[in-house]
């Protein structure tokens, strides 16, 4: 879906013209298709935000929050496309653009920003690859804030799904599941698990999943670890310590564990 021909102008682009005539020609709205409706005008005007107007602590564990999701989802999809394209991450920096980016957010009343790998999935589908692809984008979103209101207000979502749902496809690389089997038959379950907790719910509740199953592994692994290293008598003391007050989250009790040494 990069490009249609040899006419070098992006699929994407094209499917949305050919969405907006078709919808103003049609009248798909009144139809009953969705489409994108009425785009707030004109650019938003620099304002310090009334953080004096709500509770400290609800600032702080909702900001938490969402920079502890924003950055998790973030550089996950990072490093995806990274990988994919061949180029090096450095999490570092992208902490420090997120920050910077959330920062203007916030001066301009935007809510919290952060990665979208469905747009950038778009981005590179479409041949961008450098900071000048995001320079264009911003160009072109202020153009439409400004002129093109009313010609986007009719722009069919099932169009806008179709570019998501083309982007999205291209990037499930068979032969990397099929080398990651290859490798380890573990690492093969966690990216079914990944893969399947971003698509059933959500990039964010996806990346929860994937925590959550990594979490669990690795206890039930330290577990038996614990429990075959038990028998050596240099273990035997710190590994029954260990397991005799290890908690589960599900429990307010500790878990009575019993060790044969002989």
């Amino acid at each position: 879906m990069r490009h249609i021909g040899k006419s070098g102008i992006p699929g994407p682009v094209i499917v949305v013209v050919l969405s907006v005539i078709l919808s103003a020609i049609f009248n798909f709205e009144g139809i009953g298709i969705a489409v994108v409706g009425d785009i707030p005008s004109g650019l938003p005007s620099l304002s310090i935000p009334a953080i004096s107007a709500f509770p400290l602590d609800k600032i702080a564990l909702g900001s938490a929050a969402v920079f502890v999701m924003s950055f998790g989802a973030g550089i996950v999809a990072a490093r995806s496309f990274g990988a994919r394209l061949g180029d090096d991450v450095d999490p570092n920096q992208e902490l420090i653009g997120l920050e910077t980016a959330n920062v203007a957010a916030g001066l301009f009343g935007a809510f919290p920003v952060s990665v979208s790998d469905s747009r950038t999935a778009i981005n590179v589908s479409v041949g961008g690859k450098s900071q000048l692809a995001g320079l264009v984008s911003a160009g072109v979103l202020i153009a439409t804030l400004l002129f093109l209101n009313d010609a986007l207000r009719i722009l069919p979502i099932p169009a806008l799904a179709a570019i998501l749902v083309a982007a999205a496809i291209s990037l499930i690389d068979i032969e990397e599941l099929r080398q990651v089997w290859r490798i380890s038959r573990t690492e093969f379950v966690f990216a079914l698990i990944t893969m399947g907790g971003a698509i059933g719910f959500g990039v964010l509740n996806g990346v929860i999943i994937a925590i959550a199953a990594t979490l669990i592994y690795l206890l039930h692994k330290r577990r038996e670890d614990c429990f075959a290293s038990a028998r050596a008598p240099r273990h035997e003391k710190h590994c029954r310590r260990l397991l005799e007050r290890m908690v589960w989250p599900e429990a307010e009790f500790a878990l009575p564990v019993a060790i044969d040494t002989r």
